[in-house]
């Protein structure tokens, strides 16, 4: 067929975006228009011999010539926006042998997530870099953005954080709880969360399940339920849940503090399972039996009849992330249910501890989860 019968629509091409760029792709077919020879000589050091496919409306052709074409244009664009993600951000730190990045595996549904990975090759021209990826399916190729840096805080966290200041002073308020600058100061270095900053950030992750219906709906009880229950009983605590039916939850929360060490206890009503988390790995054996007595006792008051646990799962976890210190618990109950709360995998190492303990302060005076 003569290409002056043929219009630019029944060619193969490709459109780059934010571009007038329109790059046609020769098949190698033999209705082929240029011959590769040709090709290769016009394009000369923009050839890159390497095996590829072409797929078109006449099926897939194979061919061992392409070239590369120069996008001035569509990299200033990707740059802006590169910026613009940026701004909130540290200035890009020298790049280590080994640096976290976020990857992306091959397969689309995979969610990009921070891995370790060893920096191969780095093209500071176009800010990429190539690395050896662990697992055989992530991409090779990175942008240096996807490093893992720190984020910038406001100065409402150096505020609260500041303590020549008034520690009395109530810094934010919600919830009916009232949060001093003594409050946000345990979450500073390493000092021990205490009660209200826990409380408050456990309604903070069910504030979010009532505001994103596609999450699971969450329930979290005060740090005083397990006190109370073990002093009194069910009658002690009846009253806690009056306004709340637990049983048409999909997950409900009890932060416990005992022997000087916070744990978390997670409930699945619909999956009929009952979950003890400790950053310490200690044991929860009389833990789990103690809510399994009280959601028995729970049911029995709210419904009529005792509740049947016979096919129910009492499980301590030992795949979660652990603390290596003695101060951090609180943390990583905060972030064990916040993870949970949102159906994602617990990923929180102690080497973030520090800059999740600012992100903490920064979600608690802007009361929502960042």
């Amino acid at each position: 067929m003569n290409l002056e019968k043929r219009t630019i629509s029944e060619l193969p091409y490709v459109l780059i975006p934010k571009s007038n760029l329109k790059i046609l792709i020769d098949t190698g077919s033999t209705k082929s228009y240029c011959n590769p020879t040709i090709a290769e000589n016009f394009f000369q050091n923009k050839i890159r011999k390497e095996p590829f496919i072409v797929k078109t409306a006449h099926g897939s052709s194979r061919g061992n010539f392409t070239t590369l074409v120069p996008c001035e244009k569509l990299h200033v664009a990707k740059e802006k926006v590169i910026e613009e993600k940026n701004k909130d951000r540290e200035d890009l730190p020298a790049i280590p042998p080994e640096v976290y990045v976020k990857t992306v595996q091959k397969q689309s549904k995979t969610k990009p997530k921070y891995n370790k990975e060893i920096i191969k090759t780095i093209d500071h021209e176009l800010k990429t870099a190539q690395i050896i990826p662990r697992h055989h399916n992530t991409k090779e190729k990175i942008h240096l953005s996807n490093i893992r840096r720190p984020k910038k805080f406001s100065e409402s966290v150096i505020n609260a954080w500041d303590d020549t200041l008034d520690r009395s002073e109530v810094l934010t308020k919600k919830f009916g709880l009232n949060i001093t600058r003594e409050d946000l100061l345990t979450l500073r270095e390493s000092n021990w969360l205490n009660d209200k900053i826990i409380n408050f950030y456990m309604e903070l992750i069910d504030q979010r399940s009532r505001q994103n219906h596609k999450l699971p709906t969450t329930f979290s009880f005060n740090t005083f339920l397990y006190v109370s229950l073990k002093a009194g009983g069910y009658t002690r605590v009846k009253n806690y849940t009056r306004k709340t039916d637990l049983f048409e939850k999909d997950i409900i929360f009890i932060p416990i503090f005992k022997a000087a060490h916070w744990r978390l206890i997670t409930i699945y009503i619909k999956l009929q399972k009952i979950e003890y988390l400790d950053s310490l790995g200690k044991d929860g054996t009389d833990i789990l039996e103690d809510i399994k007595n009280y959601l028995t006792e729970e049911h029995n008051h709210k419904k009529g009849t005792p509740l049947d646990t016979t096919n129910w799962k009492f499980t301590q976890r030992t795949d979660i992330p652990l603390q290596q210190n003695n101060d951090d618990c609180g943390v990583f109950v905060c972030q064990y249910a916040k993870s949970l709360g949102s159906s994602e995998e617990i990923q929180i190492k102690h080497s973030q501890i520090p800059e999740v303990r600012k992100l903490m302060c920064e979600e608690i005076l802007a009361n929502e989860l960042l």
